[in-house]
């Protein structure tokens, strides 16, 4: 190895350490900011949460007389059978 070859070799890694020491202080500048509600008391969201409203006790019931989905479909699904089970069609 020439002197000059030493040279680059020792600039590229002290170069590199640098790179590595800028990254590593950037982050974790990136991660020690406070930010979102991370910063705000507890309480902060209080005002947000809707009032609660009296119930009606006399009106409509607040759930429907049936079902909006039936618990037994009319037809049962069956797997397919005869031509149209096996492989999705083709020719080996």
């Amino acid at each position: 190895m020439t002197a000059r070859t030493v040279v680059v070799w020792i600039v590229a890694a002290v170069l590199g350490l640098a790179l590595a020491a800028g990254i590593t202080l950037a982050a974790s500048q990136l991660s020690s900011q406070r930010v979102g509600l991370s910063g705000e008391p507890l309480s902060a969201g209080d005002r947000l949460v809707p009032r609660a409203q009296p119930r009606h006790t006399q009106g409509r019931p607040s759930h429907p007389s049936r079902p909006a989905h039936p618990s037994h479909p009319s037809q049962p699904s069956r797997p397919p059978s005869g031509e149209d089970a096996g492989d999705a069609g083709g020719d080996d």
